[in-house]
């Protein structure tokens, strides 16, 4: 019974942390060099009212490169 348990609950904690990296995040007010440096990188980007967005899952890399 115990082992139900305790499978039961790493299933909903995994469920539960599983978030969707497609998500886009706001990363900073457009600029030229900014684009440059976000397309140089192979960071696909969206730029919506003057904003970048870029995808959850790529703001590591462009923290790295583009700071």
């Amino acid at each position: 019974m115990k082992r139900i348990a305790v499978i039961l609950c790493f299933v909903i904690l995994a469920a539960c942390s599983a978030g969707d990296e497609n998500d886009d995040v706001q990363w900073g007010e457009y600029s030229d060099s900014a684009v440059q440096r976000l397309e140089y990188s192979n960071i696909d980007y969206e730029v919506k009212d003057g904003q970048i967005f870029i995808r959850e899952k790529d703001v590591n890399k462009a923290q790295s490169c583009c700071s």
